[in-house]
């Protein structure tokens, strides 16, 4: 269990296919907390379990459903990516309850900057858009962030100084692709009207 918050920014090492899957070895920043062998670990949003850890770098297993659902087809050696350790039993909720679990891939459409924010529009399938409200959550990338508005299969938030520093969303362009997960909340709220009477 994760909140959105990201506290640092990694860097993709080694990117080794495997029968499984794919094992990847990230560069921890010092804003990291350790994270033990066995640990989750939130990369650009996707739960991953930690197989090993060496000093600051760590490894972790990415299987073909992961593949099929996220970005990672699209991560090279040399990325950087944003890094949330899980939430710990007790801890802060800062932005709000993400699973690590991405529901799909979104396409970034317009970005509008002016003054100390950014307005990024992103395009999602019709499937997914049913989640999303305005003042509504969202997690892009593994960021937690507040719906400003939705039209047809677009929303749109806006990003403060703070989160374009310290995350990797201040480097998204037109045309990149970002992962999704949608409020939790209203999937289950999805569920019981479709299926609870």
């Amino acid at each position: 269990m994760f909140t959105g918050i990201v506290q640092g920014i990694g860097t993709l090492r080694r990117i080794i296919p495997t029968r499984s899957g794919w094992q990847i070895m990230i560069q921890l920043p010092k804003g990291v907390r350790s994270v033990p062998r066995g640990g989750s670990l939130a990369v650009n949003g996707i739960c991953v379990s930690v197989v090993r850890k060496i000093g600051r770098q760590c490894t972790v297993d990415i299987m073909p459903q992961t593949r099929r659902r996220t970005t990672f087809s699209l991560w090279r050696v040399g990325d950087e990516v944003n890094l949330e350790p899980p939430l710990r039993s007790g801890g802060e909720i800062g932005g709000h309850i993400v699973t690590g679990h991405i529901d799909g891939v979104g396409k970034v459409v317009k970005l509008i900057r002016r003054n100390r924010e950014t307005l990024m529009t992103v395009k999602v399938s019709s499937s997914l858009v049913r989640f999303i409200v305005a003042r509504g959550s969202i997690a892009i990338d593994g960021i937690s962030l507040t719906v400003t508005y939705v039209r047809g299969a677009t929303f749109t938030v806006a990003l403060i100084p703070a989160t374009l520093t310290h995350t990797m969303i201040g480097a998204r362009q037109k045309g990149d692709a970002v992962n999704i997960e949608v409020d939790m909340i209203a999937r289950y709220l999805d569920r019981l009207m479709t299926y609870g009477k």
